[in-house]
């Protein structure tokens, strides 16, 4: 088995042997920002009331730092809670325990949310205006007996699957326009 953290060593290994630098960038001047990619709560089946515990978070911590004790919210259900760990800093992978009522953690339903401090995470949008390039041709899809090569271009009211994060959305074309 071979471990992220070996194909990441051996990546350095294999760059310094060449001469070549490696830096890591962490922005420290941005406000603090997580996007989260598992939630869950920890509590057994069967538990009494003083077991009860709130939901966890976890996640990659991409700007700034996160402190102990730390009030944050979650967008974009705008929740709030409370972060109950230590310092982290830009490319740690963290697990978060929160104020958050498990309830709402469970199963992944935080996934593709983003986690940072009150009133400093972007806004939540529900219509966007993007340019978009399509493949010329699909390898490997068959579309009944013959094989699809040709990708046709996006007609309104087309249904989109929209990768964002750590989720995926669907998303419907509202207006094409052609360049």
């Amino acid at each position: 088995m071979v471990h992220m953290y070996d194909l990441f060593s051996s990546e350095l290994e294999a760059s310094y042997s060449r001469g070549l630098e490696v830096s890591t960038v962490c922005d420290f001047a941005s406000d603090p920002r997580l996007i989260v990619i598992h939630s869950f709560d920890v509590i057994k089946p069967g538990a009494e009331v003083d077991e009860l515990k709130s939901g966890v978070t976890s996640g990659s911590v991409l700007t700034d730092v996160l402190l102990a004790r730390q009030e944050v919210q979650i967008r974009p259900d705008r929740l709030s809670a409370r972060r109950e760990q230590s310092l982290t800093v830009p490319g740690e992978l963290i697990g978060i325990g929160t104020k958050i009522d498990p309830a709402l953690c469970r199963a992944d339903c935080l996934v593709g949310q983003v986690l940072g401090a009150i009133e400093k995470l972007p806004r939540v949008y529900t219509e966007l205006e993007i340019c978009s390039f399509l493949l010329c041709c699909l390898l490997g899809i068959r579309m009944g007996e013959k094989k699809q090569r040709k990708v046709s271009k996006l007609a309104k009211d087309e249904l989109l699957l929209v990768d964002i994060g750590s989720t995926l959305a669907d998303g419907r074309v509202g207006r094409f326009v052609s360049f």
